[in-house]
């Protein structure tokens, strides 16, 4: 605009009337630079410093007006309008103690002038000035007891503070009749009823608090801020129900606001509540004869599904919303074409990848798929080239590392969740992974900053403290995993995880004895019903501790009890066949609990693995093996099914494509040190590839250094000549597990290499000590022919 206005050198005065203009539209942002102009041609102008110091606070920039309006108020001749704006953009930029000193001037010079009586109450209550609050608020109330209704909830405010209680709820009774006539008396009525909230606060009285919210509620089901700050004072109570209950109702009054389903849903999905959640959502896309809602609806329902990790049903309510669609968001279709990817879905992605214009999407989407499909070279290419078009995205850059980590390059990943936790530590689970990297290397300060990190920028995230608890229990460090756990605790909705979390670091410090009495003691205190959904993580902890213990008969009866009180909810099924095993009932009987648990969920992962578990014991290993695939399929993220039909196959001397098996296992997880290991020996073994064998024994130092892992080293060394560091393997490992004779075999065979014969014999006849092993007669045969060769010498 400035350029305009100077292009046919206007006169002063136009460019004013240009502005003037201009602001009096509100469009300040547009006078910027003509009024920066025409200041820095007549800076000390009071005129001009007038209009420079409002244009700056209308565009939100206080600390550039502060200057200019301090000297109009400094100015013999600064009237109470300079004062009342410097009040303003001192407040505005943070200085409130000096913008309360500048306001106190204008008061005291004309306390009647309601404006500055106003900014004086709303600063003297910021800075908790009571006394000078209350003063300002009758100032106002004499000069306009109904025009400013707010004065009246600034008194009563005031008059807590000072502990004057009683005289605060006085006041804003004979309010209400003084503002009677108002047309806006009910929103009024609905303030005061917060400002009463305050006043119980105030008197740190919880029933009364209690109390008073229940008031607000009733009088208006749906006001957000009644809401909002009820159900949080609920959950900081325990109180699950009442949230539930206040958002039900709400619905009641707006049915179709789809935002109070979506709350709801989501307390009654942390309840274990799913069906209900789902149907909250679900009966309004089709309840209403409004298009777009149900179309909003279908979209809401997907996000939710997709908060769960239930891809599948994403994907299906997605599909939906999109089809009421007239246009489709970018970014809407990715989302899809995400869900699609996380449920196997990857066609039906590539068609939906094909509608994407902007090809950074394209890149992580596809390198996205890649990785799902086992292939970490071409997903790390296709995402490091969508990430040269959107540098900062953080989820792009640990997809980048978590295909690094699949090909065995531990350092590039460690870099790439590093870069993905500066772009935004709460955007990816690269702490989590940095984590359990600095674990697994034996770096726990390491492991405990990176938690740290995502706990400073996710306080309120569940998973967080659950994983910095685990990490205290495991390294018996109670006193950071009590705190976690108490966080934990306080945040809406986790008290079940909170009491897991206690009865687990009981267990690893004393046993499970320990644990069932902590769940017992908590259940007991916290008067917690085992019998609800959402409680289900603490029965099925407390199920676990009585069968170790020997009580399983009474944790049977616990699991009868919680599946008869709530038949349709599948987990408490899967738990009362876990019952049934501990207590050791018949086979036919647990099978048909097994068998149970897959009517209402065929996709139990645990029920599957349950079933398995029959079939091995029965020895019917082909039966055994499919089922434990099953399981495996029905749970990706959980590597324990796939480990045991791997242990089966090793026991049972079969062959099945056992390799293949435990590089897919390795895909889901690069540093699970066993099958890391057993891997590498397999390759020893047969011979087939020994960069691998040794890059996999590497690894298996890198992240367990165990006797297994160094004998791993030991052995690929052998077979490759280089002998001296076969030696040293072997001696670490030996330091490590001196009693094992097959450890002091395979060190001999490293001193035989090396050319040191009489600590080898001094090796094998340590090893042959012990009268079995499998290595014992391959160990006689080695020290006959060295103690053969000393002899001829």
């Amino acid at each position: 605009m400035a350029g305009a206005l100077l292009g046919c050198a206007p006169s002063r005065e136009d460019r004013l009337g240009e502005i003037e203009k201009l602001q009096a539209e509100g469009r300040y942002q547009e006078t910027v630079d003509a009024v920066m102009e025409i200041f820095e041609e007549s800076p000390n102008d009071p005129e001009m410093m007038r209009l420079y110091g409002t244009t700056m606070l209308a565009v939100d920039i206080p600390g550039l007006a502060i200057w200019p309006l301090r000297a109009l108020a400094e100015d013999p001749d600064g009237g109470v309008e300079d004062h009342m704006l410097l009040a303003r953009a001192l407040r505005m930029g943070g200085a409130s103690r000096e913008a309360f000193a500048t306001i106190k001037e204008v008061v005291a010079a004309d306390p009647d002038l309601i404006a500055a009586q106003i900014v004086h109450a709303g600063l003297a209550i910021e800075l908790k000035d009571h006394e000078a609050t209350l003063l300002s608020s009758e100032a106002v109330l004499r000069n306009a007891p109904i025009r400013m209704a707010m004065a009246y909830a600034w008194k009563a405010k005031a008059l807590a503070g000072l502990n004057r209680f009683d005289e605060a709820d006085q006041v804003l009774e004979a309010a209400l009749g003084t503002i009677a006539d108002r047309p806006d008396i009910a929103s009024w009525r609905l303030t005061f009823c917060h400002t009463r909230v305050e006043i119980a606060e105030a008197k740190e009285d919880t029933s009364q608090v209690e109390a008073r919210w229940e008031e607000c509620l009733e009088q208006s089901a749906v006001d957000p801020d009644t809401l909002n700050k009820s159900i949080e004072f609920f959950d900081a109570q325990g109180n699950r129900d009442r949230p539930i209950e206040a958002l039900e109702r709400a619905i009641e009054f707006a049915p179709n606001q789809i935002e109070l389903r979506s709350r709801l849903a989501s307390r009654l999905a942390a309840e274990g509540r799913h069906d209900e959640a789902e149907n909250i959502l679900f009966e309004l896309t089709q309840a209403t004869n409004n298009p777009a809602i149900a179309t909003r609806a279908w979209l809401a329902l997907g996000s939710h599904h997709r908060s769960l990790d239930h891809f599948e049903k994403a994907t299906e309510a997605t599909e939906q919303g999109i089809a009421g669609l007239k246009s489709t968001p970018v970014l809407l279709i990715a989302k899809l074409a995400d869900d699609c990817i996380q449920s196997q879905r990857f066609d039906r992605a590539e068609e939906l990848i094909l509608q994407i214009d902007r090809p950074e999407y394209v890149s992580l989407l596809r390198g996205r798929i890649a990785l799902a499909q086992g292939n970490p070279q071409k997903a790390r290419e296709l995402l490091l080239e969508g990430l040269k078009l959107f540098a900062g995205n953080a989820t792009a850059r640990y997809l980048a590392g978590q295909a690094a980590a699949q090909l065995g390059d531990f350092d590039l990943a460690i870099e790439d969740y590093r870069d993905a936790l500066r772009s935004g530590p709460g955007d990816s689970d690269a702490p989590f992974e940095l984590a359990r990297l600095h674990e697994a290397q034996g770096n726990i300060s390491g492991a405990y900053h990176m938690l740290g990190i995502r706990q400073v920028k996710v306080p309120d995230g569940v998973r967080v403290h659950k994983e910095i608890a685990a990490l205290g229990s495991k390294y018996l460090e109670k006193e950071d995993a009590r705190a976690a756990i108490d966080r934990l605790d306080a945040l809406p909705g986790q008290q079940a995880a909170a009491v897991v979390a206690l009865a687990r670091l009981e267990v690893r410090h004393a046993g499970a004895a320990e644990g069932a009495d902590m769940i017992e003691e908590q259940v007991a205190n916290r008067e917690m019903d085992l019998t609800r959904p959402n409680n289900v993580d603490v029965l099925r902890d407390l199920i676990r501790y009585l069968g170790q213990i020997e009580r399983s008969d009474e944790g049977l009866e616990i699991a009868e009890s919680a599946q008869k009180a709530h038949p349709d909810f599948a987990p408490f099924h899967e738990i009362h066949a876990e019952a049934l095993t501990w207590a050791n009932r018949p086979t036919d009987e647990i099978e048909k609990a097994w068998t149970h648990v897959l009517d209402f969920d065929p996709k139990s992962a645990l029920a599957l693995a349950g079933q398995a578990n029959l079939a091995f014991a029965s020895d019917d290993i082909d039966k055994a093996l499919m089922l434990f695939d099953a399981a495996d399929a029905a749970d990706p993220k959980d590597i324990s099914s796939a480990w045991r039909a791997i242990e089966i196959l090793v026991a049972e001397n079969r062959e099945d494509d056992l390799n293949d098996r435990l590089e897919k296992l390795l895909l889901k997880d690069p540093i699970y040190v066993p099958a890391v290991n057993l891997l590498a020996r397999r390759l020893i073994e047969d011979g087939s590839n020994l960069d691998r064998a040794e890059s996999l024994a590497k690894r298996a130092i890198r992240f367990a250094g165990n006797a297994k892992a160094l004998q791993t080293l030991g052995l690929v060394s052998l077979e490759r000549d280089e002998n001296a560091r076969a030696l040293r393997s072997f001696i670490l490992a030996v330091q490590r597990r001196p009693g094992s004779p097959t450890l002091r075999y395979q060190l001999a065979r490293a001193l035989t290499a090396t050319g040191k014969h009489e600590e080898a014999i001094e090796a094998l006849q340590k090893a042959l000590a012990v009268d079995e092993f499998p290595e014992h007669e391959n160990a006689q045969k080695l020290l006959a022919k060295l103690v053969s060769e000393q002899t001829h010498e």
